[in-house]
């Protein structure tokens, strides 16, 4: 008595079976794979957005100086047009000024000011200052609790903290700020902040 004979029918459906299961596997994998990289791609693009409107909110400067701006542009422009200049042209001193101004492309609300000169807290105090795009305030040193004397406020502020919207603002240069805020009117006049 011989062997029952074996269907093939069985042998043969399992390969493909088994082949079916492995590809299913590999689409599965490869479709986790892509939504992946587009999750990450959308992560990132996010984080980079977030960055990016940190940095135009970072725009608010704080600019300490002591020359006038109206005679230091009367200074460049006779330089520029090679006119001579008198010794008296090149003094360019003015009052020491604190100039807070938003350089950034938006709105921007200040309600707090700190300053804090040789490590502790000179000054500090609620505001409410609504600076557009351009738009500056000015203070006199004293205002803020220190010294007029341009070369002594250098040597003790150490830096000028605004807040607002749950941002803080820090950029203190001791420069003049640009001199976009001269105006000067059709007759010459030169008015400055």
């Amino acid at each position: 008595m011989g062997r029952p004979a074996v269907s093939r029918r069985g042998v043969t459906i399992l390969p493909v079976v088994i082949a079916l299961l492995f590809m299913f596997l590999l689409s599965a994998l490869t479709v986790s794979m892509v939504v992946r990289a587009l999750f990450s791609a959308a992560e990132a693009s996010k984080r980079g957005s977030e960055e990016h409107s940190v940095k135009m909110k970072q725009w608010v400067k704080t600019y300490i100086y002591n020359v006038s701006l109206c005679k230091l542009l009367e200074f460049y422009v006779k330089a520029l047009r090679s006119q001579s200049t008198a010794p008296q042209d090149s003094n360019i001193a003015g009052p020491v000024k604190i100039l807070i101004a938003n350089e950034g492309g938006r709105p921007v609300r200040i309600e707090h000011i700190t300053v804090v000169a040789l490590g502790s807290i000179a000054h500090e105090g609620e505001v409410s200052i609504l600076l557009d795009p351009g738009a500056y305030v000015v203070y006199k040193p004293s205002d803020l609790g220190l010294p007029e004397d341009y070369s002594k406020l250098r040597e003790v502020l150490d830096e000028i903290l605004l807040f607002g919207g749950r941002e803080a603002y820090n950029n203190t240069y001791f420069a003049p700020p640009p001199l976009a805020y001269v105006e000067v009117s059709e007759d010459g006049a030169c008015s400055e902040p």
